[in-house]
């Protein structure tokens, strides 16, 4: 065990089962993979600092998952923020290597005094009126939100759609206006899951009053449910003028949803952290 190993697993090894690591390459750039097993719920922070020539010279990478209590339900987001998952799962937590850099080290105290999660709601949930099914999912309703524009004249109508999973199994599921398809495994209550941290807020600087801020992304198009977990999908933003425009279309632009058999794409790369050890087509 390296002192990179060491450091990650005095940090996090008391909330934390430390199942694996490994040195990974992806697109020219060199990552610690770590593979995880929360042993208590509560939210954590995997915070990796580390000092680099090149650009800035500091950096501080900051993640939060929330883990729920054994076969609790999640809300599960495609966006990532925040991810979810239950004691006795598995997560797995990059870590980035940059060529040359240096001082590396993880805290588990979060750089933010507290996090804000928005609760704005725009033109409310609207349950769908039958119970669809899709593959393994049950589609659940829809949620929109009205953004008016800086001028009053325009706003931007965006769409979400929930799926529950209803019953094990697997498929890929589309809906229009998506780029790719959403691989789907949904898996028993009893069985565990594995999620791949996705959605870090990075720090770069050379003195902390010059700050550049920004997020890094490990976004995968593989999600793993169990029964009663709901995913939350957006599938359509538009541009249009403001007043009752944005309403009448919110009542109106239900999700056109599309299944087909699992097969999960290379695209996008960090599938194949997210995948691994799971069986990529049906």
């Amino acid at each position: 065990m390296d002192e990179l190993a060491r450091d990650f697993r005095a940090a996090y090894g008391g909330d934390f089962e430390i199942l694996a690591e490994s040195r990974e390459h992806m697109e020219g750039s060199a990552y610690r993979l770590f593979a995880v097993r929360p042993r208590r719920s509560g939210t954590f922070y995997f915070r990796h600092l580390f000092e680099q020539p090149a650009s800035y010279r500091f950096h501080d990478d900051e993640a939060r998952i929330v883990v729920l209590r054994a076969g609790e339900q999640r809300q599960v987001r495609f966006d990532s923020a925040p991810q979810s998952v239950c004691v006795g799962d598995t997560l797995l937590v990059p870590a980035p290597l940059p060529a040359q850099s240096a001082e590396h080290r993880f805290v588990k105290e979060s750089r933010f005094p507290r996090y804000y999660d928005s609760e704005f709601t725009g033109s409310g949930f609207r349950q769908a009126d039958r119970r669809q099914m899709h593959g393994p999912l049950r589609y659940a309703g829809r949620e929109s939100h009205v953004a008016v524009h800086r001028d009053g004249r325009m706003a931007t109508l965006s769409s979400e759609a929930f799926f529950e999973a209803a019953s094990v199994g697997r498929c890929n599921l589309r809906l229009h206006e998506m780029a790719a398809a959403l691989s789907i495994v949904a898996v028993s209550n009893e069985a565990p899951i594995q999620t791949l941290l996705g959605h870090i807020s990075t720090h770069a600087f050379d003195k902390p009053e010059l700050l550049s801020t920004g997020w890094s992304t490990f976004h995968t198009s593989l999600v793993m449910m169990r029964p009663g977990d709901r995913l939350r999908v957006s599938y359509g933003r538009k541009t249009v003028p403001s007043g009752e425009a944005p309403q009448q279309l919110a009542d109106e632009v239900e999700p056109l949803v599309a299944v087909a058999p699992l097969d999960v794409a290379q695209q996008p790369v960090w599938n194949a952290w997210s995948a691994r050890g799971i069986t990529t087509r049906s």
